[in-house]
């Protein structure tokens, strides 16, 4: 299941959020906490805020996979451990 899994070092794409402005971010999931991920940008890293985003993650096999932000709100380690 997707949502249990690693996302830090994923590509990620923000899709939609409800701050217009963190709209079309997209770059490398370099950190993780229960409400926030980090997204390294070119040279600067950019923290965005899981609820209220529609996030694309880009697989290692190439596909992608959208996920609602909300459904991430968790500390990374609990996540993991949700069934």
């Amino acid at each position: 299941d997707f949502i249990r899994g690693e996302l830090i070092g994923m590509y990620v794409i923000v899709q939609n959020h409800a701050d217009p402005t963190l709209k079309g971010v997209e770059g490398i999931v370099t950190w993780e906490t229960k409400n926030f991920l980090y997204i390294k940008k070119s040279n600067k890293v950019i923290k965005v805020p899981k609820q209220g985003s529609l996030l694309v993650f880009k697989l290692s096999d190439g596909n992608y996979v959208k996920v609602l932000g909300d459904k991430l709100i968790n500390r990374p380690e609990d996540r993991l451990k949700q069934v």
